[in-house]
C-alpha cells in the first residue's frame, strides 16, 4: 500500500514538473515574471528546461512502476516495457546535462524596454523630460592622473549640450565650458570660443547620444531596431538598439528592471581607433517624475575614464543658453 501511494505521489509530482517545464519552454519570460524574488532576472535556459523534462518522465515512469508493483500478484514480474522507457528518458537527459545549464534565453527586447521605462518614471514623464540638467562632482582618469572636477551639465539629447566645469583644486575661477550645437561645437573660456577638433566633436556627439538612449522612450521610435543580446558580465539581461546615423548601443537592465549598463563604441577624441565604452549606472535621483541614475561610471576599453555623482537634478523642456549660438 505504501509503495502504491508513493508511486501515485511520484506520478503526480512528475506531471506537475513536466507541465511547469513545458510552460517555461514555451514562454521563458513569462515564467521568469512569475518569480516574485527576481521578476526581471535572466530566465531559465533552454538546456536546463530540456534537462528537467526527461527527468520528469523518468520520475513518472518510476512512480508508475511502483504503483503497478504494489498491485501485482505473487509471482508476477514487473512490467519490462517500462525499462526501455526509463533508460531512454535518462539518455535524453544526458545531452542537456552536457550542454551548459547557464546559457540564458535572451529576454524579448520590447519587454525589457517597457519595464525599464516603467522603472525610470513612465512614458509621460520621460517624454516631457526633453532636456536634463544637473550639478555634480566627477573624477577624470587620464594620463595616470585623477583630476577632480565639479560643475553644471545641461543636455538636450542627442545633439545639444552645455557643460561648465572647473578643477576643484583651482576653484570656480578656472571654469571652462564645452558647448555642442551639432554639427558645431566649441570650447569656451569667458568670451573666447575655440572650435572643437573634428575628432573631439565626434566623440562628444557619441557621448551625448547616450543620454538620448537613457531617456528610453526614443528607443520606441520608428527606425530603431532592437535585437536581443546575451547578458553582460554581471548576468544582466539586455538588447542592442540601432538606428541610422548613430552608433549601436547595448542596453542592460538589472534584476529589478532598472537601466544599469550601456555599451557603445565611440570615436576616439584624439583621432585614434574607435574605443569601447561602458557606462555603469547606479543610485537614483528624481525630478519631474523621472528617476535618473545618480551615479555614472565610464570605462574606455575596460580602463577607468570618468566617474560622475549628481548632487541635484532637473528636467526641462529645452536648453536655453546663448552660447549655443556660437561666437558673438
Amino acid at each position: 500500500m505504501r509503495r502504491r501511494l508513493l508511486g501515485a505521489a511520484l506520478v503526480a509530482a512528475a506531471a506537475l514538473l513536466g507541465a511547469i517545464e513545458l510552460l517555461t519552454l514555451l514562454d521563458p519570460a513569462g515564467a521568469q515574471m512569475a518569480d516574485d524574488g527576481s521578476p526581471f532576472g535572466t530566465p531559465p535556459s533552454t538546456s536546463s528546461t530540456l534537462l528537467w523534462l526527461p527527468l520528469s518522465v523518468v520520475l513518472g515512469a518510476l512512480g508508475a512502476w511502483l504503483a503497478f508493483r504494489a498491485k501485482r500478484r505473487p509471482g508476477e514480474s514487473p512490467p519490462r516495457a517500462l525499462v526501455p522507457i526509463v533508460i531512454a528518458a535518462a539518455a535524453a537527459a544526458l545531452p542537456a546535462c552536457a550542454h551548459t545549464l547557464y546559457a540564458p534565453n535572451p529576454l524579448p527586447p520590447d519587454w525589457l524596454l517597457d519595464r525599464a521605462i516603467v522603472e525610470a518614471g513612465g512614458v509621460r514623464a520621460l517624454t516631457a523630460a526633453r532636456a536634463l540638467a544637473w550639478s555634480g562632482d566627477a573624477v577624470v582618469h587620464a594620463g595616470g592622473r585623477d583630476v577632480r572636477i565639479a560643475g553644471e551639465w545641461a543636455v538636450q539629447p542627442p545633439d545639444t549640450a552645455v557643460v561648465a566645469t572647473y578643477d576643484v583644486t583651482r576653484g570656480p575661477a578656472s571654469t571652462r565650458a564645452l558647448v555642442v550645437a551639432a554639427p558645431r561645437g566649441w570650447m569656451v573660456s569667458g568670451d573666447r570660443f575655440q572650435p572643437m577638433p573634428p575628432a573631439m566633436l565626434a566623440n562628444e556627439r557619441d557621448e551625448f547620444y547616450l543620454y538620448e538612449v537613457m531617456r528610453l522612450v526614443p528607443l520606441r521610435a520608428p527606425g530603431v531596431t532592437l535585437t536581443a543580446v546575451p547578458p553582460d558580465s554581471l548576468g544582466q539581461a539586455g538588447f542592442r538598439a540601432e538606428q541610422p546615423g548613430r552608433p549601436p548601443v547595448e542596453v542592460y537592465v538589472d534584476s529589478a528592471g532598472r537601466l544599469a549598463h550601456l555599451r557603445i563604441t565611440v570615436q576616439d577624441p584624439s583621432g585614434g581607433a574607435p574605443v569601447r565604452q561602458d557606462a555603469w549606472l547606479g543610485g537614483v535621483i528624481e525630478a519631474g517624475g523621472v528617476r535618473w541614475p545618480r551615479e555614472l561610471r565610464l570605462t574606455m576599453n575596460g580602463a577607468p575614464y570618468f566617474d560622475l555623482t549628481l548632487r541635484s537634478f532637473r528636467v526641462l523642456p529645452r536648453v536655453d543658453d546663448p552660447r549655443l549660438s556660437g561666437p558673438p
